[in-house]
Order: C-alpha cells, then structure tokens, then sequence
C-alpha cells in the first residue's frame, strides 16, 4: 500500500513538478509521455527478469529504492542546478531543438526514464510475489484485496504532497515528500517472507 501510493504519486506529480520549475506545455507533456512508453514496455521485461534472478522480494527492493533514488534526482534539478548544486550558465541551452534545451531540463527527462523503469518493474515484481506468496485456492481473493488496497488509499499521496507543498510553500519539498511513503513501503518489504501461506482455516 505504502509504496504503490508513492509510485502513484510519482507518476501523478513529476509532470506537474516539471511543468511548475520548467514552464513545460503540453507540446513537451506529450513528447515525454511518447518518449517514456518505451521505456515502460521495457520495464516490464526487465522485471520478469529481474523477478527470475533475485526474487520477487529483492527485486521489489531493489526496484522501489530505485525509485527512492530517482525521485531525489528529480527534487535535485531545477533550472539552475543539478544535485543541488548551483551551476553558471545552465539555463542556457545546449542545442537548437524546438524542447528540452537546457541541461537541467535533459537531466530531469532522464531521471523520468528511471521512473519508468523502476515504476513498472515494482508493479511487475508486485504482482509475481503475490502469486507466490497467496495460499492456493485462494488467489483471486488476494489479488482482489491487492486491488482494493490501492484503491482505498489512492487518496493518501496526493493529500500528503498537497498539505506539504502548502505548508511549506514549496512545490520542490512537497514532491519531494512522496520519499516518506516510498521509504516506508520499502522498509516494510524487509520483513515479508517470501513463501507460499497456508489457505485460511474455515
């Protein structure tokens, strides 16, 4: 629950982070979602992989730390630095495209492809450790509570970084919140046992 909130979040707010710091329109919405699809499919592939080498679990780990790691990236860049450092000349462009001239604005469009990657690799590895996990017989009823779960608390990122961003006026801290619940969900992973459970008893 924890981290696909933060995944859900990431995915609702790193246009709009990039929008408010970059003034991107919809020309370059566009492009970057195009762009990312790739990126996502591949994800897919690589999880599986990822899935059949480490295990479910360690790759859910290693996947949402990815994503730990990339959402601080993406908090890092704004017009002016990178890695939070303060570079001269960086608003500046760096070559004659139409989109994405800057280096700040190149070195965020990457990060968001490790969002892609990690993103969809964490729903693919999500999903293999609940096949793996569920008692026998009853695994629609699992995947059916896994479903519910993230409906239920869809609510619970968005808020989070609504009531950070006003509190704190600041739109770079209030994205930069979703790290509480990635590293939550993440943390927690540590003490799931990866092995199958018995069915209920009636």
């Amino acid at each position: 629950m924890f981290f696909n909130d933060g995944k859900l979040a990431i995915m609702t707010f790193y246009m709009i982070y990039a929008t408010g710091i970059f003034d991107w329109g919809g020309a370059e919405r566009l492009l970057v979602g195009v762009f990312l699809t790739v990126f996502a499919i591949a994800a897919g592939f690589i999880g599986g992989w990822l899935d059949d080498i480490v295990g479910s679990k360690k790759a859910i780990i290693f996947t949402i730390s990815g994503n730990v790691l990339a959402l601080i990236a993406a908090v890092s860049i704004t017009p002016t630095t990178i890695f939070f450092i303060e570079f001269e000349g960086l608003d500046e462009p760096v070559w004659d495209f139409a989109f994405f001239r800057t280096l700040p604005e190149i070195a965020y469009l990457l990060v968001s492809v490790l969002f892609a990657l990690f993103i969809t690799s964490a729903y693919a590895n999500s999903r293999a450790l609940l096949a793996r996990i569920a008692p026998e017989g009853e695994m629609t009823k699992f995947f059916g509570l896994y479903a519910l779960s993230g409906q239920v608390t869809a609510f619970m990122g968005p808020l989070m970084v609504a009531l950070v961003t006003d509190f704190f006026d600041s739109q770079r801290i209030g994205f930069g919140s979703i790290l509480l619940l990635l590293g939550v969900g993440v943390g927690l992973m540590f003490y799931v046992k990866e092995e199958r459970t018995k069915p209920s008893v009636r």
